[in-house]
């Protein structure tokens, strides 16, 4: 026994994949006109095919074929499941979608279309008694095709009901991208039904649209707020948190640069209460310093020098002036007044050293002193 596949999921990007198409669109491609078939009630349309001639790509043998197709539909013959009506109505919308289309002030688009379907509501029926109900006005591609939207998804509506209220934005997820198109055309019919024009020449469709479209509308309209609702939550939510991870990561910068800056103020803390001798020596020890202690020591030492190198000059100086006092204080007294004034004019500048060092040769002298004749003769010499 054989297992039955399971059906394909309804996929948004594949058009195949919808009851609409199963059950009818994709009939009407693949079908070829049959005389032998047509019969049972349903006879050959020959007035769609002359006013389609040369205004679509598909033979006239094609469409005949079609329209033999949604009679035995509408007749429940063959293929038998189907809405008897929506047959006629799917033939019309398929029709339609064949036709070029070339804006809202379209003419041949209106008249060929308004011609198709009063045609088909001819045709339909036991004997052509117009039992479709077609609306049929002029209405232009764009409302033609708004209308083909809401009309399918009406069809469509209880197999893809729960695909269309998932809230769902990614790239991956094409049903938003649906349901914001059915809500279009439905918001499209709404505002052109209020429009004076919408309630003369479209009264038929526009009652449609308020009772057998109602609830598909209502709710690809209801969905279709709350996930735009949803999504702005989400993109506020995004945004927010990517705010506080921007304001996070800032804050971490700040962080780590007081943190080196405080390693460093702590390093020169720890340099600061060092001892200072040791902190010298380091100084001294290691260039450029010890080079300019090395320079300032020396001239200290070049001044010590000098300091010492006068004090010998001193001495010398003292002595001398030691010799010549001995020899002024030969003889009497009142006969060496100018001498003794030139050695007492020189005596303040000895220190008290050099008077020490006086007295010793003083008395040095005194022992070794000669005749007094010879000092007579040193005085004379003087």
């Amino acid at each position: 026994m054989s297992e039955t596949a399971p059906a394909e999921p309804v996929d948004p990007q594949k058009k195949d994949t919808f009851p609409s198409y199963k059950d009818f669109y994709g009939i009407f491609e693949s079908v070829r006109e049959n005389k032998e078939d047509c019969k049972n009630g349903c006879r050959e349309n020959t007035e769609i095919p002359q006013r389609l001639n040369g205004k679509i790509k598909e033979s006239s043998d094609k469409i005949k074929g079609a329209i033999c197709t949604a009679c035995k539909m509408y007749k429940g013959e063959g293929t038998g499941d189907p809405s008897k009506r929506e047959a006629y109505h799917f033939l019309y919308y398929w029709l339609g979608d064949k036709l070029p289309k070339s804006g809202n002030d379209d003419t041949n688009f209106q008249t060929d279309i308004k011609a198709i379907c009063e045609a088909i509501n001819k045709f339909c029926g036991t004997g052509g008694s117009g039992q479709c109900g077609i609306p049929c006005d002029n209405i232009s591609g764009i409302d033609f095709r708004s209308r083909k939207t809401i009309f399918d998804f009406s069809y469509n509506f209880t197999t893809i009901e729960e695909n269309i209220k998932e809230c769902k934005f990614s790239d991956n997820s094409d049903w938003s991208s649906y349901r914001a198109n059915v809500y279009s055309a439905c918001t499209v019919m709404s505002i052109y039904c209020t429009t004076e024009r919408g309630k003369t020449k479209s009264a038929a469709y526009c009652k449609e649209l308020e009772t057998k479209y109602a609830v598909p509308c209502k709710t690809a309209e209801l969905v279709e707020l709350h996930c735009q609702k949803v999504h702005e939550l989400e993109t506020e939510r995004r945004n927010a948190t990517e705010t506080a991870q921007y304001t996070l990561s800032q804050l971490n910068d700040a962080l780590s640069k007081a943190n080196k800056a405080f390693s460093l103020s702590s390093a020169f803390g720890t340099l600061a209460l060092m001892e200072l001798p040791a902190l010298a020596f380091f100084l001294y020890k290691y260039k450029p310093w010890s080079s300019l202690f090395g320079n300032h020591s020396g001239s200290s030492r070049g001044k010590r020098s000098t300091g010492r190198e006068f004090d010998a000059s001193t001495e010398s100086a003292s002595t001398i002036t030691d010799s010549t006092d001995d020899s002024s204080t030969i003889g009497p007294t009142e006969n060496s007044t100018t001498l003794r004034s030139v050695a007492h004019t020189r005596q303040p500048t000895r220190s008290s050293t050099s008077r020490g060092r006086e007295k010793e040769r003083g008395a040095r002298a005194g022992t070794n002193r000669t005749s007094p004749s010879r000092q007579n003769i040193s005085y004379g010499r003087m």
